[in-house]
């Protein structure tokens, strides 16, 4: 996947990264071409090749902005003197939180990550820009296992994909029906549901009925 091929100023790369979520989450990425894109920002189409030199590209980059806001946030905590299973519950909520204040950068991700054809197109650059997140949320289940307070009897490199795996599955259900509310509520309700199943906890006490 090719990334710029100009630099484009905060403005235009702004309005142009706006316009292509708006149309994308209206429609599909495949169903909007890169001339409607330059239309809805108001910038040339030529303008918009010499930043971005094909809509692949403009998709990465996008991934990139959204994946580097939730690297921030989850850094952000990872140095902050909390436990590990503090860590991990702010870390589910960060995820319901950034989703909730841009669903349609949201949206994008959720489709970019469940739609075969682009998930054939871009797989490798989604792994390897998530990678370093996935690695991060390991370690501090790794620490909370040393610590005893994880069970030790599970792959942490499975257990962080599987706890960005099931906060998804709630933030896409949102989407779709409008169910459940992505609120402060449900941030602590599903970090409890991730962390009794990292204890050995049975109790669920989610309910999306």
């Amino acid at each position: 996947m090719e990334g710029t091929v100009g630099n484009p100023e905060p403005q235009t790369r702004d309005r142009i990264f706006s316009s292509a979520l708006k149309l994308f989450a209206e429609r599909g990425q495949a169903s909007v071409s890169m001339r409607e894109i330059a239309e809805n920002a108001n910038v040339s189409k030529p303008m918009l090749y010499y930043y971005f030199d094909s809509k692949s590209g403009l998709i990465h980059q996008l991934f990139r902005e959204a994946i580097r806001s939730l690297q921030d946030g989850i850094e952000r905590i990872d140095s902050q003197m909390l436990s590990p299973a503090e860590k991990i519950a702010r870390i589910v909520g960060e995820v319901l939180t950034l989703a909730d204040e841009a669903r349609e950068m949201h949206k994008f991700l959720v489709d970019l990550s469940t739609d075969p054809a682009l998930v054939r197109e871009h797989i490798d650059d989604v792994h390897r820009e998530f990678d370093p997140i996935r690695k991060v949320t390991a370690r501090i289940i790794v620490e909370g296992q040393a610590q005893g307070a994880f069970r030790r009897d599970f792959d942490p490199e499975i257990a962080s994909t599987l706890l960005f795996g099931v906060t998804n599955m709630f933030i896409g259900m949102s989407m779709r029906t409008g169910k459940p509310e992505l609120t402060p509520e449900l941030s602590r309700s599903l970090a409890d549901l991730v962390m009794n199943g990292f204890t050995g906890n049975t109790s669920l006490p989610v309910s999306v009925e």
